[in-house]
């Protein structure tokens, strides 16, 4: 080993190190001297870096000085150990002084190759047939076939590819050439330690064609395809037959070209030529016992000049001789092999050592043994597909069973049979069920008692072929943790016995959840809760009936009455959510069907509380107890008696002398209220002492009461006053007991009320707040009336009625009602109807029982149509008189800045004193300002002032709002101006403008005023034409009606025909149509007469 640089000048190069160099074939490591070092004459040695040590042994050893000579240097010995994975580490060169060390990075591995197995004969391809090659690489040093290395294939001495080498250290080179003739395939593997390069260099002749093509090979009675390897089983004859026309060889030699010659005998001898026998020449070639390998068969003829060349492999009769199985690159069990669903395994052949088996074609095939069908299985290349790679991935799908994995040769008389192949499912729920003390574990889980071992195993289910895979119990989940719990085998430690001892704490309850994992499986078991409870089940809890703690001596129960038990869990225990049931055990005078329960007797639940009613007929004693899952006991409850206690069988319950309706008695707030109990002729209950009690209230308290006799307090005969709060609603139920507290009846649920309803409630008309004048509603339409309660209010269903109230003027026949006056309902909503053909007023108030009640403000009925409701209307402009407005025909106009609208009531009118307010319906109009409301008196006078305001050259709707119900609007118009600001003329079609309407004499035209905008103040407005005459100039109007309604301008607004006459005194002037317009100034129309092109007749 050489390393040719000076210590100091420049790093060292990377050294590589073989491993196997030791005794003669030892790396040397060699310092040569410089008379200019510094080092020179010095002693050194090789150490390691600080905190590492040397993978290497030297001689002299590590540490260990000598001298660096001018002339000799100095030089190590360096052996490495037989084999390992590549190493890199750092030798040091340290001098006596303290001069730093020189380091030489150095890499060991097997860096130093070889080729072996050399094959001496490649046969004679054609052109485009597939020639395969293949070098085994090994370790110079070690001889250990090299996996993982890099092999470099040359055709012609040009590269092709890369070929790592795998298995056995075989790289593999497969090629086909495109030109007949004379080539070489190089195989080159270059070496790390000393920077050169191992090659091979096969030569190889390439035919265009052979006449070989029509020959027959047999082996051993079966005809092998072109191309095909021979295969012979070793230590038996094999018969070798060739069929071949005389043109091809009338004598034939069998040669042979040995790899390493397994075969000892061959007849008729080799290398000799033969006479066929009956057409066919044949040979008896009998392999070495024991003894496999390849061989280069050559059949030469003098007929031809190429031979025929076969691959031919000597193995074992016995095809599991020849290759181990591996699943996922690893060795398969000794036992079974195991296949999960839908998870693919890859199954290879590892040719055994001196094996010749590698790429033959092998066929992978099945035979299922258990709980499985064909389709349960798919393999890729397919089953029975013959397969050079020997390599297949596998997959089972949908069942669990066995099968024998079965591999097959040609030319091998035994197949290779893989028995015990398992598929399983990933999910380990699917394979195996776990049971404790042998019972399966229910699904709401177990109880463990505190400090017992109990056993657990794990069970294949029935048809499930699970079994021999490692499993481990692990810790999941639970209030305990695993340390809580001694198990052996212990906690995650995988075991194929599937069988666990469990002890719990003994200081302390809780829960645990355990799970099994199965190695391969991606679904664990997951076992349901344990539960880890104290034999003493005091420690565990307590039980209340009626929320009174149950003691030893039991408690008296209510026949036919509804009683809770409740389990109060104790802090720190998990009983409360265990899965549990309460059973019968016994009864004296009573049987488990004189009770009902729920949740049932027996049935399991997590809920700690059970309503249990006894008979209603029959008295005695009962005991009961409480199961845990799997039917552990846990406790038996003390024995506890059933009386009869129906106080409504015995008593009638009377408030203030009625009975209680069945929606519950309304309290009327500071107002006493009697409650009686009235014994039944021939009730024993007379004597028996009872006490009033708090149920529970909402809004109120039982310290808001004033009670007489006092709550609680045991009295007969029973009766109480109870008077409410005077500032205070809402809803209180009160319960009556017996001696011990024992509640014999809960009394209905009472509502404390204000007598005033507005207290409790707000009235609304049509979803909104009442008007203080109260609703006006419009005739024959309905409108609803709504109680609201207020905040905290109980009045919320609560009956009640809505009441007719005398002194309107319409009769409560007039009105309709739903639902009907004076019929109580819990809604509060009611739909009221007024008449159609009349006006007038009512009164209603609302009342519920008690006398509590919520008297309405007079509701109003009127007329939708205001002229209904007024004896005239009028408007007055600024400076004019009044003028009577007909709201259903022209509605009303305004041609000044202000005027004076004026509304007169006839006597009997509902509108009196009544606050109004004038409304536009289709939004605000800018244009026009009156008071916002305004009181109606008998004549009413309201103001009414025009302002400047683009909105005035529009129409608009007005309207009266009653306050609650609205009229029906009428058009109001406002425009103080010239209508031809707001109109234009056309005549023909054609907008004139500011110029004169051309005519022709005696020719007919159509005049159109049109209202420049759309909804326009003129809209619908009537105007007058009228004929003109004068400068010698006639216009007529031809229709006899001059009166025309402007209409719409997507109508055309207002059409009228004239006609120009020529008149004595014609000059060619002008002359002026004044078109009038009611309440508006006039439009003015010019004409002149077109003298170039009139049609003057």
């Amino acid at each position: 080993m050489n390393s040719p640089h000076k210590i100091g000048s420049v790093e060292a190069p990377l050294v590589y190190l073989c491993y196997g160099a030791s005794g003669l074939r030892k790396h040397k490591l060699s310092i040569a001297g410089d008379d200019a070092s510094p080092w020179v004459g010095q002693e050194l040695c090789v150490i390691s870096r600080s905190g590492q040590s040397l993978p290497i042994e030297c001689s002299p050893p590590v540490g260990t000085f000598q001298k660096l000579s001018s002339v000799e240097g100095c030089e190590w010995g360096v052996e490495c150990p037989v084999d390992g994975e590549d190493v890199d580490f750092d030798c040091l060169i340290k001098s006596e002084f303290t001069a730093a060390p020189y380091c030489i990075p150095m890499r060991m591995g097997h860096y130093l190759h070889e080729f072996t197995g050399i094959k001496t004969h490649i046969p004679s391809p054609l052109i485009d047939e597939k020639l395969e090659i293949e070098v085994q690489v090994i370790s110079a040093y070690t001889k250990k076939k090299l996996v993982g290395v890099e092999v470099k294939w040359h055709v012609d001495e040009e590269f092709v590819r890369n070929e790592d080498t795998v298995e056995l250290g075989v790289s593999k080179f497969i090629y086909a050439f495109q030109k007949e003739g004379l080539h070489t395939i190089t195989a080159c593997v270059y070496n790390p330690y000393d920077d050169t390069w191992t090659s091979h260099t096969f030569p190889v002749r390439v035919y265009e064609s052979s006449p070989w093509k029509e020959a027959k090979l047999t082996v051993n009675g079966v005809v092998l395809p072109w191309g095909s390897p021979v295969v012979l089983p070793h230590g038996q004859p094999s018969e070798v037959t060739v069929e071949v026309t005389p043109e091809i060889a009338k004598k034939l030699s069998l040669n042979l070209v040995d790899v390493n010659g397994p075969i000892t005998k061959v007849e008729p001898k080799e290398n000799e030529l033969h006479d066929p026998v009956d057409g066919k020449f044949k040979w008896t070639l009998t392999p070495q016992t024991g003894l496999g390998g390849r061989v280069t068969l050559l059949f030469v003829s003098q007929e031809v000049t190429q031979n025929w060349e076969h691959d031919c492999r000597v193995l074992s009769p016995n095809l599991g001789d020849e290759f181990y199985v591996r699943y996922d690159g690893q060795p398969i069990a000794n036992d079974r092999n195991f296949f999960f669903r839908e998870d693919p395994r890859d199954i290879t052949l590892a040719p055994k050592e001196d094996s010749a088996i590698a790429g033959l074609p092998i066929a992978l095939t099945y035979e299922i043994k258990s709980n499985l069908d064909d389709e349960n299985l798919r393999c890729s290349p397919g089953f029975g597909e013959p397969v050079k790679a020997q390599s297949w991935s596998l997959t089972g799908s949908t069942k669990s069973g066995i099968f024998n994995l079965i591999f097959t040769c040609p030319g091998i008389t035994m197949p290779f049979v893989l028995p015990l192949n398992v598929l399983l499912s990933t999910d380990l729920n699917e394979e195996a069920e776990a049971r404790l003390e042998g019972d399966v574990i229910a699904p709401g889980g177990t109880v463990l008692f505190r400090g017992e071992a109990n056993t657990l195993t794990l069970v294949a289910k029935s048809g499930s072929p699970f079994g021999h895979l490692p499993v481990s119990l692990q810790w999941a989940s639970g209030t305990l943790e695993a340390d809580d719990f001694l198990c052996d085998p212990a906690l995650d430690e995988k075991i194929k016995a599937h069988s666990w001892s469990i002890t719990g704490p003994v200081g302390k309850s809780g829960t645990i959840g355990f799970k099994l994992a199965c190695e391969g499986m991606s679904t664990p078991l997951e076992l349901p809760v344990c539960w880890v409870l104290s034999k003493n089940f005091d420690d565990e809890g307590t039980f209340l009936v009626g929320g009174t703690e149950l003691t030893p001596d039991g408690t008296v129960w209510t026949r036919g009455v509804e009683q809770t038990l409740t389990l109060v869990p104790k802090q720190g225990s998990p009983v409360g959510d265990l899965l549990k049931s309460l059973q019968w055990v016994s009864g004296d005078g009573l049987v488990k069907e004189d009770f009902t329960c729920g949740p049932a007797l027996d049935e399991e639940t997590r809920i700690n509380s059970w309503k249990i009613t006894g008979s209603a007929t029959k008295s005695g004693r009962f005991r009961l107890k409480l199961v845990g899952p799997g039917m552990v006991p846990l406790v038996q409850l003390p024995a506890c008696m059933l009386l009869s206690r129906n106080l409504e069988d015995d008593v009638t319950i009377k408030i203030d002398g009625a009975d209680i309706p069945a929606s519950g008695k309304v309290f009327i707030r500071s107002k006493p209220h009697t409650l009686t109990l009235e014994p039944k002729p021939g009730s024993l209950v007379a004597d028996l002492m009872m006490s009033l009690q708090w149920g529970s209230g909402t809004g109120l308290g039982k310290e808001n009461f004033s009670w007489q006799p006092p709550l609680e307090q045991l009295i007969k005969p029973h009766s109480w006053i109870i008077t409410g709060p005077a500032d205070k609603s809402g809803t209180f139920s009160l319960v009556v007991a017996g001696p011990g507290g024992i509640t014999l009846i809960t009394l209905t649920v009472m509502t404390l009320l204000s007598a005033n309803l507005r207290d409790e409630a707000d009235l609304l008309f049509a979803g909104n707040p009442v008007p203080a004048e109260g609703v006006a509603m419009l005739r024959g339409r309905q409108g609803v009336f709504s109680i609201r309660p207020k905040s905290n209010s109980p009045i919320a269903g609560v009956p009640l009625s809505l009441k007719y109230v005398p002194g309107g003027s319409l009769p409560e026949t007039a009105i309709n009602s739903q639902p009907g006056f004076g019929v109580p309902d819990a809604v509060h909503d009611w739909t009221l109807t007024g008449p159609a053909d009349r006006s007038g007023t009512f009164g209603a108030k609302v009342t519920c029982e008690g006398g509590a009640e919520f008297v309405m403000d007079t509701t109003l009925v009127l007329s939708p149509d205001l002229n209904d409701e007024v004896s005239g209307i009028s408007i007055t402009q600024a400076g004019g008189s009044p003028i009577p407005v007909d709201l259903s025909k022209e509605g009303m106009w305004l041609t000044k800045d202000s005027a004076e609208l004026t509304i007169t009531l006839p006597e009997s009118s509902p509108l009196l004193g009544r606050t109004v307010a004038l409304k536009w319906l289709d939004g605000l109009n800018p244009s026009i300002e009156f008071p916002e409301q305004f009181v109606v008196s008998a004549t009413t006078r309201v103001e009414i002032k025009g302002v400047d305001d683009p909105a005035a050259s529009k129409r608009h709707q007005l309207c009266l709002d009653y306050q609650g119900a609205i009229s029906q609007p009428w058009i109001f118009r406002y425009f103080n101006g010239l209508p031809s600001n707001e109109l234009k003329i056309l005549c023909e079609g054609v907008y004139q403008g500011n110029n004169p309407v051309l005519l022709k004499f005696n020719k007919s035209y159509e005049l159109s005023i049109v209202p420049k905008i759309e909804d326009s103040v003129f809209e619908d407005w009537m105007c007058t034409f009228a004929d003109v005459e004068g400068q010698g100039i006639k216009v007529a109007c031809l229709s006899s009606n001059k009166d025309v309604i402007i209409k719409a301008p997507s109508l055309g607004g207002g059409k009228m025909t004239v006609r120009a006459q020529k008149m004595e005194g014609f000059n060619g002037g002008r002359v002026v149509m004044p078109v009038a317009f009611k309440e508006f100034d006039e439009l003015k129309i010019t004409f002149e007469i077109d003298q170039l092109e009139s049609d003057e007749k």
